[in-house]
């Protein structure tokens, strides 16, 4: 499902603003780019880029957005909001959202994506797994491939 990011996240004090934002993040599929290309059946693990307000992993809400934040392949996730956010709730982790290109782009604290983790509806347990069925991220490594390939032309 593709859902229309807003354009930036409201203050936090505009409660009802702040949760019809996340629940369009939430609803959203992420490209999530990894650090590397896991096993079968491991956990992924986001590339965290280094900044002075943390380690920031890097999200984007289209495939084209990420392939035109990346400079070299890439192992990459894709995964709902959701999962993304379970995942990183209590990991110390800012989120960056479509950094970097021409959509608006979000950074979202810890705090915030604890918040909005503990609002969400539960999850599976198996947030930010590689996917089994039809509920998890779909295969890491598939953006790489199509670099590969030559895609983005």
């Amino acid at each position: 499902m593709t859902t229309p990011l807003p354009a930036s996240p409201p203050a936090p004090e505009a409660e009802e603003a702040r949760r019809a934002f996340w629940e369009r993040l939430l609803a959203c599929e992420l490209w999530l780019i990894l650090a590397e290309e896991p096993a079968p059946g491991a956990a992924l693990r986001p590339l965290l880029l280094p900044t002075a307000e943390g380690p920031v992993a890097l999200a984007f809400s289209a495939e084209a957005r990420m392939a035109g934040f990346l400079t070299s392949p890439a192992p990459c996730a894709v995964l709902s909001g959701r999962r993304l956010v379970a995942a990183l709730a209590g990991q110390g982790v800012l989120l960056g959202v479509d950094l970097g290109t021409d959509a608006p782009g979000t950074l979202q604290p810890p705090e915030a994506i604890a918040w909005a983790a503990a609002h969400a509806a539960p999850v599976a347990e198996v947030a930010g797994r590689r996917r089994r069925g039809g509920s998890a991220a779909r295969g890491p490594g598939r953006c790489w491939r199509r670099w590969m390939r030559g895609w983005p032309a």
